[in-house]
């Protein structure tokens, strides 16, 4: 068997790399063969076992950040407005079942089937129709780390968007929304979006205590890992 692909440095700390694997294109489940050819309808991507060279990984020092001591997502090169940083890869599940219940707030997941039910804090809809899950948070790429922009003082400056790749697979891309562009070195934030905060903290009212000093959004709408568009105005 082939070593597993070595995860990218961490500036600062080290890639959680007993608990995440580092994954360089999507992973499908079994049983989920129809769904993959539609959405890869020519195959996979031979894809090179290598870090994205646009983007880098770095632990988060400042004590005014909200995930300090933790990892944060960073641009390595001048991004323009509307690049493509990355991609989110993570492995897809599929939708639970209707009669599913969640036990204690626990994890439920068939890793033959791929089915769980959706309690990741790493998770993004994924599908024409959102049909399906994209989570990164026991199997990913750089993309698992970029943080959401609330509480931090600064407006989000990339957001998640569906395309298809050169071989027509659909891929979730996070590209650059900032009108300026990203200058190497700044961290890469992105909208999570309301539902996805208001399931875990409640009021946002309450949350948010420190707003971006200025912000001018570039695009009428981002969407966050709840699949949900957000508006410029709603962002809070």
């Amino acid at each position: 068997h082939a070593a597993p692909p070595r995860p990218p440095a961490v500036t600062g700390g080290a890639w959680p790399s007993e608990s995440v694997r580092w994954l360089v294109d999507i992973e499908w489940p079994s049983g989920a063969e129809t769904l993959r050819a539609k959405y890869e309808p020519n195959g996979p991507r031979r894809r090179k076992s290598r870090p994205c060279s646009r983007v880098f990984v770095q632990q988060i020092s400042d004590p005014s950040h909200p995930a300090c001591g933790q990892c944060g997502l960073f641009a390595a090169v001048t991004l323009a407005f509307g690049a493509r940083v990355c991609d989110y890869v993570g492995q897809v599940f599929l939708p639970p079942p209707p009669d599913a219940e969640e036990v204690g707030g626990a994890e439920v997941e068939d890793n033959a089937g791929g089915t769980r039910l959706p309690v990741s804090d790493y998770e993004l809809d994924f599908g024409e129709q959102s049909e399906l899950s994209l989570d990164a948070a026991h199997a990913g790429n750089e993309g698992r780390f970029v943080n959401d922009f609330r509480n931090t003082g600064k407006a989000p400056n990339v957001e998640f968007t569906l395309r298809r790749d050169r071989k027509g697979a659909l891929r979730q891309g996070i590209v650059v929304c900032a009108k300026g562009g990203v200058a190497a070195g700044h961290e890469l934030l992105v909208s999570y979006g309301k539902p996805y905060w208001r399931s875990r903290v409640g009021s946002l009212d309450a949350f948010v205590t420190r707003r971006p000093e200025s912000h001018e959004p570039s695009r009428s709408a981002f969407q966050g890992p709840s699949g949900a568009c957000i508006l410029p105005s709603t962002f809070f």
